[in-house]
C-alpha cells in the first residue's frame, strides 16, 4: 500500500468535519490511482489553507474592532471631562 492509500485510508476513517468534504469528494469519485487521490488531497489541503487564512483575517478584524471600541469608550471619557471642564468654567 502507498503512502497516499495510507493517507487515504486514514481521512476515510476519520469523524472530525474538516475532513467531511474530502470524504465526500472520495465516496462521489472512487478512483485507485495515486495521481488522482495526490491531486485530491492538495486541493483539500488549499482549501483548507485558504480557509485558515481567512480565519486569521477575521480574527485581525475582531481585534481591530474590539480596540477600535476601546479608543471610543476612551474618546467617551474625555469628552465627559471636557464637559465637566465646561461646567466649571461657566460657573
Amino acid at each position: 500500500m502507498t503512502l497516499i492509500h495510507k493517507i487515504i485510508e486514514v481521512i476515510k476513517e476519520s469523524d472530525h468535519e474538516v475532513v467531511l468534504e474530502l470524504q465526500s469528494a472520495l465516496d462521489t469519485h472512487p478512483a485507485d490511482t495515486d495521481e488522482y487521490y495526490v491531486r485530491l488531497v492538495k486541493e483539500w489541503m488549499d482549501e483548507l489553507q485558504e480557509m485558515y487564512d481567512k480565519a486569521e483575517k477575521v480574527d485581525g478584524l475582531d481585534t481591530s474592532l474590539r480596540r477600535i471600541d476601546s479608543y471610543l469608550e476612551d474618546m467617551d471619557g474625555c469628552m465627559e471631562d471636557i464637559r465637566r471642564c465646561i461646567d466649571v468654567v461657566d460657573i
